[in-house]
C-alpha cells in the first residue's frame, strides 16, 4: 500500500510539472538572444557561451601519440538509398512523401502554436531614410509586411497579452533600428503530446512505404 502511494505521488508530481509552463524569452537589439526559462531556471539557447580552451598538456617523449582512427565511410547501400527511393517512386511521389512527412512535422508544430500564450511582445522599429520621403516610404514598407504577420501570428496562437508594436519614420537617421521583446509560453505536456503526435505519423509513413517496399 505505502509503495503505491509513493508512485502515485510520484506520477502526480511529474503531471504538475507537466503543466507548469515553459516561457521562451526572445529579445533583439543589435543580436538576437534566445532564453528558455522554467520555474526559476533560465537557460540560455543562442547565443551560446563561448568555451574556456583547455590547456594543452605537453606530452613526454616516451609517449606515443595515438593517431586519430579514421572515420567509417560511408556504406555504398546508405549513399545510393535516396536514389533508389527516387528511382521507385519518380519525381511526383518522391515530392508527395517529402509533402507528406512536412505536413506530419508541420500539423505537430501546429499543434504547439495552438497551445502557445504570448505574455508578451513589444516591437519597436525606426525607419531611417536617406530623406524624409525615403523614411516614410521604407515605413510604408514594414508596416506592410509587419502587420498581416503579426496578424496570422495572434490568430495561430492560444491566447495573447500586452502586445505593443511601433513602427515610425526616423527622419533624423539613415539607418533602422529594430527592438523586439517577446516572452512566450506553453505547457510541457502540449510538447510532449504534439512529439508524440509527430512520432506516430512518421512511423506510419514509414510502415507504409515499408510495404509498398520502397524503403
Amino acid at each position: 500500500m505505502t509503495a503505491l502511494i509513493v508512485i502515485l505521488a510520484i506520477v502526480l508530481f511529474l503531471l504538475l510539472l507537466m503543466l507548469l509552463p515553459l516561457t521562451l524569452y526572445i529579445s533583439f537589439e543589435d543580436k538576437l538572444c534566445l532564453k528558455l526559462g522554467y520555474l526559476f531556471i533560465k537557460i540560455r539557447l543562442f547565443p551560446l557561451k563561448p568555451k574556456k580552451p583547455k590547456r594543452r598538456r605537453t606530452k613526454k617523449p616516451s609517449q606515443k601519440v595515438k593517431k586519430a582512427p579514421k572515420p567509417d565511410k560511408p556504406k555504398p547501400e546508405e549513399e545510393n538509398k535516396l536514389k533508389e527511393i527516387l528511382d521507385k517512386t519518380g519525381v511526383s511521389g518522391f515530392i508527395e512523401i517529402i509533402s507528406e512527412i512536412a505536413r506530419i512535422v508541420g500539423a505537430g508544430a501546429m499543434g504547439i502554436v495552438r497551445h502557445a500564450v504570448i505574455k508578451r511582445l513589444k516591437l519597436d522599429v525606426d525607419c531611417g531614410g536617406e530623406d524624409a520621403a525615403d523614411a516614410a516610404i521604407s515605413c510604408g514598407y514594414i508596416s506592410a509586411a509587419v502587420y498581416p504577420a503579426l496578424g496570422i501570428i495572434l490568430s495561430a496562437v492560444k491566447d495573447y497579452k500586452n502586445t505593443q508594436i511601433n513602427i515610425n519614420p526616423d527622419y533624423d537617421s539613415e539607418e533602422k533600428k529594430v527592438k523586439l521583446d517577446c516572452a512566450v509560453r506553453v505547457k510541457p505536456w502540449w510538447l510532449i503530446v504534439s512529439a508524440v503526435k509527430t512520432a506516430v505519423g512518421l512511423i506510419k509513413e514509414a510502415l507504409k512505404l515499408k510495404r509498398q517496399e520502397i524503403i
